[in-house]
């Protein structure tokens, strides 16, 4: 027999450890994704097996970074990221009102008021079948923000969805799917692409204000460059000039160097995020809906 990798069991486990969720129609999902400050993955895992335990349901496993629990109704998963943690609570109930009794509401109020971190994208989605009678714009805009509204078809055809990028009173933003065609694996990965580009355009936004408090440095250090270069220009030669202006620019260099450590990071998962977000709207393959962006 073939000599095994030690590590070649985890690495599989690992791969198949996120499936796409199923998701069934109709259903709602209540989503948040929240930033760790100085909170742990292990203070999340610690939460999450308290509401667990409440409900009488296996507690995640040491170490682990997402976990499954079926707790009566609600499917409640945990996903642990680089830079943030997600919580979704889904449904498979049929409902007149798409975005009244949130499933997240189902949970001990106490609990997720108490989870870590602080919420950086936050998003109800509710699931209709196709043999529910046709959404009008009217119908739509009454549950979405009128001057706001986008929608479109995605998938070939497959669903259709409305969203209005917009935060409502309850905190939460709100996306209106209606299911054409597609499987419950199907519609999971949809719902996936939709809540990620949320919240990667969220995370991508925060180097915005990190670049703007670097702005003032960035002009200053323009108009000292260029007064260091016009007194270089006027030295004609002078050792004594030429040293201080050395001495300002290497003070210059070094004031560069502090703004551009404390913003690379942030800038560069800026990109990455970027990135993530323009791959998830190109694999919906959307389609416009006359009448909206």
């Amino acid at each position: 027999m073939l000599t095994q990798h030690p590590l070649r069991q985890t690495i599989i486990s690992e791969i198949h450890a996120r499936p796409y969720a199923l998701v069934p129609t109709p259903a709602r999902v209540s989503f948040l994704a929240l930033i760790l400050d100085d909170e742990t993955a292990e203070t999340v895992r610690d939460h999450i097996a308290t509401l667990c335990q409440q409900s009488s349901v296996a507690r995640p496993a040491p170490d682990s970074m997402h976990h499954l629990a079926e707790i009566g109704p609600l499917t409640v998963r945990w996903e642990q990221h680089t830079e943030f943690y997600s919580i979704s609570v889904t449904e498979a109930v049929d409902f007149e009102d798409p975005f009244g009794q949130p499933p997240i509401d189902r949970l001990d109020r106490e609990w997720v008021e108490r989870l870590p971190g602080r919420v950086i994208s936050a998003t109800h989605v509710a699931v209709e079948s196709s043999e529910m009678p046709e959404r009008g714009l009217e119908y739509v805009t009454k549950r979405l923000t009128d001057s706001q509204l986008v929608g479109s078809t995605i998938v070939n055809g497959g669903a259709r969805y409305w969203t209005d990028y917009d935060i409502h009173p309850d905190g939460f933003g709100r996306i209106l799917v209606r299911n054409i065609s597609l499987s419950p694996r199907q519609m999971g990965r949809i719902l996936r692409r939709l809540l990620e580009i949320e919240t990667y355009q969220a995370m991508a936004m925060l180097a915005f204000p990190a670049a703007k408090a670097a702005l003032p440095t960035v002009a200053a250090a323009e108009r000292a460059l260029g007064n260091i270069a016009r007194q270089l220009a006027d030295a004609a030669n002078d050792p004594t000039v030429e040293r201080r202006l050395l001495d300002d620019l290497s003070r210059l260099s070094a004031q560069v160097e502090l703004s551009v450590s404390e913003t690379a990071f942030r800038v560069s998962a800026a990109q990455a995020y970027d990135t993530l977000v323009a791959r998830r709207i190109e694999e919906l393959r959307e389609e416009r809906l006359l009448g909206l962006q």
